[in-house]
């Protein structure tokens, strides 16, 4: 069984969701070794390396709850953050405090690029549903005061 987070260094990128359902129940498919993008990755964006040279990789999840995950790790060469969770619109991931894009791994999980040395990665759940629906709540909020207050002028002026 995987880890819920680890490192890898290779990619592929596959499109077609059949096509990778087939490479990820490959016998010679090494989800430790390479993790499945459904997309490529920014070429604008090197793999740079970073800090001192590690020995290993070091992954550890030091925060968890449904909407925030805090990983801390220090990784030997620049690649892949994999977090086996649902890929899921409204995730936000941060490294070191700067946001970076969450790609689609290996069909269902999420992945980003991680630089060689240490850091600290941050998933948040923040989907636009929430926004809109305080959003909503804070209007529908605001016009029912609005008419309580109205009313009770009202009720006041015919007295």
């Amino acid at each position: 069984a995987l880890p819920r987070a680890y490192l890898t260094t290779e990619y592929q990128v596959v499109r077609n969701p059949s096509f990778a359902l087939k490479f990820l129940n490959d016998p010679s498919f090494n989800p430790k070794k390479m993790v499945l993008l459904d997309e490529q990755p920014d070429p604008k964006k090197k793999d740079e390396r970073l800090g001192s040279s590690l020995t290993t990789n070091k992954v550890e999840i030091t925060n968890v709850n449904p909407n925030h995950l805090i990983i801390e790790l220090e990784a030997k060469e620049a690649g892949w953050l994999v977090l086996n969770d649902s890929c899921y619109p409204g995730w936000v991931a941060n490294v070191d405090g700067i946001e970076t894009k969450i790609y689609r791994a290996n069909l269902l999980f999420r992945a980003i690029r991680i630089t060689q040395g240490k850091h600290q990665v941050e998933f948040k759940y923040q989907p636009a549903s929430w926004l809109v629906g305080g959003l909503i709540s804070l209007i529908t909020l605001i016009l029912m005061i609005t008419v309580i207050i109205i009313s009770r002028k009202r009720s006041s002026a015919q007295r």
